[in-house]
């Protein structure tokens, strides 16, 4: 009878498990209100850092090749917001300069940067605490919106790491003698999108979303045209992240 007892609640805690839910999607109470009456965005500068990790598993940046695909994002970004009826106001470097808003865009994303880290110290999070983000950019992005005459502001990363020849073929070697699994992994991107109320400073939505491709993939990949490969990336991406937007 006690090992009856004892099975039945350990099947219940797998049922209670099994039915909590867990989502990459940030947002704060009342975000579906600010999100559906806003009209103006201000898509600031993306930043994205993409590094090659070699067989010793140093990192070496891509200066070149992020400036790339800080265009492409930005464009996908700019049509998918478009295309959820935002008047959607693209912000470069340059402009923000001519606007002397530098220095604020600089304290501003410093300021973003911890707050991204908390509310990303664990990607999947129980849902009802991912609904109640808590998450404020407070008077300086009050200020800042307001210069750029926005209801919102987006904040965007793009972070990728693509291991170098030798590293995958010691990844692969690994793998057929004991079968890790890091070959799997030759490839990995993520995307993060943040929406910042211009009205209170607040964090009112974030997602973060990940492509990540194993050896063959990824090899076959480097074959085909670059920049395709590159659009189609981010394209999966920004569907992905924003499938669960609110409007």
């Amino acid at each position: 009878m006690v090992h009856i007892r004892n099975l039945t609640l350990v099947c219940c805690l797998v049922l209670v498990s099994a039915c909590v839910n867990f989502t990459t999607v940030r947002s704060a109470p009342g975000h579906q209100q600010v999100i559906s009456q806003s009209k103006v965005v201000a898509l600031l500068p993306v930043e994205a850092e993409i590094s090659t990790a070699d067989i010793a598993g140093n990192k070496h940046r891509m200066h070149d090749y992020e400036y790339t695909i800080q265009q492409m994002t930005r464009q996908e970004l700019e049509r998918s917001f478009k295309s959820k009826g935002y008047q959607v106001n693209v912000e470069t470097k340059r402009s923000i300069h001519d606007k002397k808003l530098s220095r604020e865009l600089v304290t501003l994303r410093q300021n973003y940067n911890k707050a991204a880290l908390r509310m990303f110290d664990t990607i999947r999070k129980k849902e009802e605490i991912a609904i109640n983000t808590n998450e404020q950019l407070g008077k300086k992005a009050v200020e800042f919106a307001s210069a750029l005459s926005a209801d919102m502001l987006i904040f965007t990363d793009y972070i990728s790491i693509v291991k170098t020849s030798g590293a995958r073929t010691r990844d692969f070697m690994i793998d057929m003698l004991v079968n890790t699994g890091a070959s799997n992994n030759a490839d990995n991107t993520r995307l993060v999108v943040t929406l910042v109320d211009g009205k209170t400073g607040n964090v009112i939505w974030a997602n973060i979303a990940f492509d990540i491709r194993g050896l063959f993939e990824s090899g076959f990949d480097s074959m085909s045209d670059a920049q395709g490969v590159d659009e189609r990336r981010i394209a999966g991406l920004s569907q992905k992240l924003l499938k669960k937007f609110p409007r």
